[in-house]
């Protein structure tokens, strides 16, 4: 059983089957707000529910991106370079080539307060300050949606804009997982004056350990001038 503590200086007192209530699911469609968000993070699911509801026609990619992405954040992985670290967090740049890092942490909160904090939209540019607006395009099932994000032009370079993919699983031994990609998006053209950039695969990985959450994230993209 994975644990979702109130205080986690104490022994776990809820479980996820306690705190995801599926009750309180309602049915989504287009327009996803921060209400589903409530809903869908109180949801009564075991890990293999997680993986069962993604859509047949993401499952393929999201699967081989959620084993990816924890292949390149074992701790034993050799694949990164330290950039830094500084105030208990540590930067790494994966050394294969490609724009793609990482950041993991250890933070005084428990998994299900920063999960919620991480999937709440209108949070979204208090914590990336570069980011200019984003949202809910359609949620498409329990922990999968289409989502917008906009940041910020960095002279002399144009804005950037991308639609993703976003699931969120828990798997079997506790952990909280949320994995995003690109896609295309008919109906979601490019933004004026942005540049449509490309994310191959970004997300979070939460773990449960002595004193809070270790949170690690990472992100690999294709940005054009």
């Amino acid at each position: 059983m994975a644990y979702i503590c109130d205080d986690t200086r104490d022994k776990p007192t809820h479980s996820v089957d306690t705190i995801f209530d599926t009750n309180s699911v309602e049915e989504k469609g287009k327009g996803g707000t921060d209400a589903e968000v409530d809903a869908d993070t109180k949801a009564n699911v075991r890990a293999t529910d997680t993986v069962s509801l993604i859509p047949t026609d993401y499952k393929q990619r999201t699967n081989d991106a959620a084993n990816n992405m924890i292949r390149l954040q074992a701790t034993d992985c050799p694949n990164w370079d330290v950039l830094y670290e500084k105030d208990g967090v540590k930067a790494s740049k994966l050394n294969s080539g490609g724009i793609c890092v990482k950041g993991e942490g250890i933070l005084p909160f428990a998994i299900y307060d920063i999960f919620r904090l991480v999937c709440t939209t209108t949070r979204m540019t208090e914590l990336d300050t570069q980011m200019d607006r984003n949202h809910k395009i359609e949620t498409l099932a329990l922990g999968s949606s289409h989502e917008y994000f906009r940041w910020k032009a960095v002279w002399p370079t144009a804005a950037r804009d991308m639609t993703n993919y976003s699931h969120w699983r828990l798997l079997p031994d506790g952990r909280v997982m949320i994995v995003s990609y690109s896609i295309v998006l008919p109906e979601v053209p490019e933004g004026d004056g942005c540049v449509r950039a490309q994310c191959m695969v970004g997300g979070y990985i939460f773990e449960q350990v002595p004193g809070g959450t270790l949170v690690r994230y990472m992100v690999e993209v294709s940005v054009y001038v």
